[in-house]
């Protein structure tokens, strides 16, 4: 006998020959492929319906051998259900999705370059990779079912059920088969690296392809797009040119910051009090971010003429210097008299008194318990103290430490 779930919860249960499940044969188009493990195997494609009413999870429980799946994540289900939603429904994905039929048998029934899947012969469809995607689909096709009491989200429904996935279907009886191919599949598929992942967003951005815009709006990361091109605009800068480490470049000098990284330290700046909701935030960051750091330089120069000996243009300074842009930019109107708003967040002139007077007051202990300050407390290795702050925690304690130093009276 097979074992089986109810559809997608992963709680082990005999099979049930009485199930309501549709038991007209699924007609699976495909062809036959190399064998995984020693099993035979069809790619092909399904409909998002057929695959719904037949899938089973084998997820994990303390004490059932047979059941090996991870939980799935309600978070991650519902992330992929906002861009089926958001795409009304016609939405892709590129791998298939990866399927056991625990009847070696059933794949006689595969000819003329057709599978005939049936349910009540053959058993359950089990995923053993797939499992976020069929429940990102079908959360989305719950949801628009609760909004269809007037017909208004038909063609959304209608789009998901008759939508075809990639499918591999291996036909196995011996379930340490599935287990195997889960681990290999899950600790095989290696990430991007994130700089490059970030890089590509970005060149597929530029090419004009509007889904990217689309997609990030869905996930609240839009900002990446704007931060992303004023990175770009950062590396023609003298102070960041060679400095922000883009994957596979070995010319890269040190110290230096990764890509992705300054993505986020830039929007620091973007999220702040000055930028936020401008619809021409792009161009006014970009402008002020290029002179804050001139500014620091023209303030600080021996941080930026041995940039190697100081932490300023590590991951750990540039994160708390960018975090730090609202503050400069604060104190120094309201200590400078700068009154002529955004005019003089683009002038580097403006920063060279927040920044002396920060790199002046700043004083701490460094590894061997040394009381350092000024320039020495931003060293990098034992002789400095900045180095001591480099965790997220201790990001946001030297960051408070900086507005204490600049708010401090000399």
């Amino acid at each position: 006998p097979h074992l089986s779930t109810p559809r997608g919860r992963g709680i082990m249960m005999k099979h049930n020959k009485e199930s309501s499940v549709e038991t007209m044969p699924v007609l699976i188009p495909g062809f036959e492929t190399d064998e995984v493990y020693g099993k035979r195997c069809i790619s092909g494609k399904m409909s998002v319906e057929n695959l719904l009413q037949h899938r089973d999870v084998a997820t994990s429980r303390p004490g059932l051998i047979e059941a090996y799946q991870r939980v799935l994540r309600i978070a991650r289900k519902t992330e992929i259900a906002r861009a089926v939603t958001a795409k009304k429904g016609n939405i892709q994905f590129p791998t298939p999705l990866v399927i056991a039929v625990r009847n070696e048998d059933a794949f006689n029934y595969f000819k003329d370059g057709v599978y005939k899947y049936d349910y009540q012969m053959h058993g359950p469809l089990w995923l053993i990779d797939g499992q976020s995607r069929s429940g990102g689909l079908e959360h989305a096709r719950e949801e628009a079912e609760k909004l269809n009491e007037d017909g208004s989200h038909d063609d959304v429904i209608n789009t998901i059920n008759k939508k075809n996935l990639n499918v591999l279907i291996v036909f196995t009886n011996d379930v340490n088969v599935e287990m195997r191919l889960f681990v290999d599949i899950n600790n095989n598929a290696k990430k991007v690296e994130t700089n490059l992942a970030m890089e590509i967003l970005q060149k597929r951005y530029r090419s004009g392809e509007s889904d990217v815009a689309a997609d990030l709006e869905i996930k609240g990361e839009k900002w990446k797009l704007i931060a992303g091109e004023i990175v770009d605009l950062m590396e023609k800068s003298p102070i960041w040119a060679k400095r922000i480490k883009r994957h596979g470049d070995e010319t890269i000098l040190s110290p230096n910051v990764g890509y992705a990284s300054m993505q986020l330290y830039v929007n620091h700046v973007l999220d702040g009090n000055f930028f936020k909701g401008k619809k021409n935030a792009r161009v006014l960051a970009s402008q002020a971010i290029k002179a804050y750091w001139e500014g620091f330089a023209l303030a600080c120069p021996a941080i930026f003429d041995k940039p190697n000996n100081f932490t300023a243009q590590t991951a750990m300074g540039s994160d708390v210097f960018m975090r730090l842009f609202d503050k400069i930019v604060s104190w120094t109107q309201q200590t400078q008299g700068q009154t002529r708003g955004e005019q003089i967040l683009s002038e580097p002139e403006t920063y060279v008194p927040a920044f002396q007077k920060l790199i002046r007051n700043s004083d701490g202990y460094n590894r061997a318990g040394q009381k350092v300050s000024g320039y020495k407390f931003w060293e990098k290795g034992a002789e400095g103290a900045a180095g001591m702050y480099t965790s997220g925690a201790g990001k946001t304690a030297l960051t408070n430490l900086c507005c204490d130093w600049l708010e401090s009276e000399e």
